[in-house]
């Protein structure tokens, strides 16, 4: 039987569930031989009828590392680590420096979870990639990309770019070069795409999403050290939010009619 998750909600002061089916969906692959399930788990078509999601194989190596079954654990575990490795060869483009080095730093981090939750049997940060799998992923690596882009990116004001000449240079290769990390505000897909939608977008908002979505900046801070978006911009902290907010509904609203 799939053992119920313990991880609190923030927001809600509730705990997380799965999604309708997962539970159903666990108990009959717990009953599996490992052969059958790494079989099955390497299968990549979500159509197939014996498809299994990175949600409930990551239940499957939390529970073969409780019971001490340590084949069981580094088979399924081989197996999540080569969708994460694919996951991140597609979404860390090579043109990002050091592009190989973050890949296996994201991996590190991912797998340290678990060494956590091997040592702490209360540990729990592992719940949420058992509800949402992909955005639990899609976090802890655009986390680690921003954080590394922030790094290699010198601090200074952003100019102004000219619209009228097309030469918004500044803005089309910060773009470019951290288009495919995605947002983590339900923007998660649009690496194809990103370039274009975030240069449609009015260019106070633009600045705003690019400044605290894909460079990392925080819209303030109590350091009066620490380079903020509202410093940069030279604006309030309120004109930042306000800003953000209406380049994410555009945004959203721009994906909405594309699907």
């Amino acid at each position: 039987m799939a053992r119920p998750l313990t991880r609190i909600k923030k927001s809600t002061d509730s705990v997380y569930t799965r999604p309708a089916g997962l539970d159903a969906r666990i108990d009959s692959l717990l009953e599996l031989a490992t052969e059958v399930i790494c079989e099955r788990a390497r299968l990549r078509s979500k159509e197939s009828g014996v498809f299994v999601p990175s949600e409930c194989l990551v239940h499957l190596v939390r529970e073969a590392r409780r019971a001490s079954d340590v084949d069981r654990f580094e088979k399924l575990f081989a197996v999540l680590l080569k969708r994460c490795e694919d996951n991140l060869l597609n979404k860390i483009a090579e043109s990002i420096p050091g592009a190989h080095e973050l890949r296996e730093e994201v991996l590190a981090d991912f797998t340290e979870l678990f060494a956590r939750e091997w040592e702490d049997e209360h540990a729990n940060k592992l719940d949420f990639y058992e509800v949402r799998f992909q955005q639990a992923f899609a976090a802890l690596r655009n986390n680690k990309v921003r954080a590394e882009l922030r790094r290699l990116k010198p601090i200074r004001p952003l100019p102004e770019p000219d619209i009228s000449s097309g030469a918004d240079e500044d803005w089309d290769t910060g773009l470019q070069e951290f288009g495919s990390a995605n947002s983590a505000d339900g923007l998660a897909g649009l690496d194809f795409e990103w370039r274009e939608l975030v240069n449609s977008l009015p260019l106070e908002q633009k600045q705003a999403f690019v400044l605290c979505k894909i460079l990392g900046y925080q819209e303030e801070s109590i350091n009066p050290d620490e380079p903020t978006a509202s410093s940069l911009l030279k604006v309030t902290p309120r004109t930042i939010r306000n800003r953000l907010a209406r380049a994410l509904a555009t945004l959203r609203g721009k994906v909405e009619e594309k699907t």
